[in-house]
């Protein structure tokens, strides 16, 4: 009763658990332009209903595959949540910049004025004093004419030159921006996938390790049944044998199948056993 409430903790816990982060990938993935898709496996619970041993595997890899499920979900919502926070961090930094080119047009328009105002009064200036002079239309008075119209196009290239070189300079950083944030999602997105790899590793290195414990229990089990000796004397046995590699004589060997018996691990039989397996006379 106490193993069944706590799986159902187990299972409660696992559900709401996926539950909330697919609401969180969810969530994330409506703002993001490169969304990678992923869909969790659903987590059924499985529990057997026969005996000691009827279900009861079926129920352990329900769990396990939940649980790696869990993982990859929470492996999957980080990167989901780096990446969003990656493409908010741009969209300030290229709006940012944005605002400030918008922010130089009327700055630098508002020089262009100011020169074309000053041109109109050096050339009112101009125009009053060749009058003065009775140079109008005099060869002097078209040059002079000329050159304040040459000098007020060189001064307005000058505002355009400056106003452009501010312009490049921001979407160059711009640039660096959209530079920076490539480089940062696609390690997001290596370390997610690499992450991804080495969980599915441990996953299977996890399975064989269990497999091959298993495979090793059931031999043993099979050797203990044919010998016939008890779980005691399977015990004693594998004492033994160690002693036996490290050399230990046949007194030394009695002695401890002696030990054993009389400390009650093991019983008459498992002493015969014992005795015929390393060559020693019982008494």
């Amino acid at each position: 009763m106490a193993n069944k409430i706590y799986r159902d903790d187990i299972e409660t816990a696992l559900i709401k658990g996926q539950d909330a982060i697919k609401n969180q990938t969810l969530k994330a993935a409506q703002t993001k332009p490169y969304q990678v898709q992923y869909t969790p496996k659903e987590y059924t619970p499985s529990v057997g209903t026969g005996g000691s041993t009827g279900g009861s595997q079926p129920a352990t890899q329900s769990y396990n595959d939940a649980l790696q499920d869990a993982i990859a979900a929470q492996a999957q919502a980080k990167r989901d949540a780096q990446i969003a926070a990656l493409d908010a961090q741009l969209k300030r930094g290229i709006g940012d910049y944005d605002a400030q080119i918008a922010a130089l047009d009327p700055i630098y328009q508002g020089y262009r004025n100011q020169s074309e105002v000053e041109r109109y009064k050096a050339q009112k200036a101009l125009r009053e004093n060749q009058a003065n002079r009775g140079a109008l239309d005099s060869g002097l008075g078209r040059q002079e004419i000329l050159d304040l119209n040459t000098n007020y196009g060189n001064n307005l290239n000058a505002i355009n030159l400056q106003y452009q070189a501010e312009v490049d300079a921001l979407n160059r950083a711009k640039q660096s921006l959209n530079d920076e944030y490539g480089l940062q999602r696609y390690q997001i997105e290596s370390d997610f996938a690499t992450q991804g790899l080495n969980d599915k590793i441990a996953a299977l290195q996890d399975k064989l390790a269990k497999q091959s414990a298993a495979s090793r229990s059931g031999a043993q089990k099979v050797v203990d049944k044919a010998t016939g000796l008890s779980s005691g004397g399977v015990n004693v046995d594998k004492f033994l044998q160690k002693q036996a590699s490290m050399g230990k004589n046949a007194s030394t060997i009695a002695d401890l199948i002696s030990t054993g018996y009389n400390s009650n691990m093991m019983n008459e039989d498992d002493v015969r056993q014992l005795a015929a397996k390393y060559g020693i006379n019982v008494k």
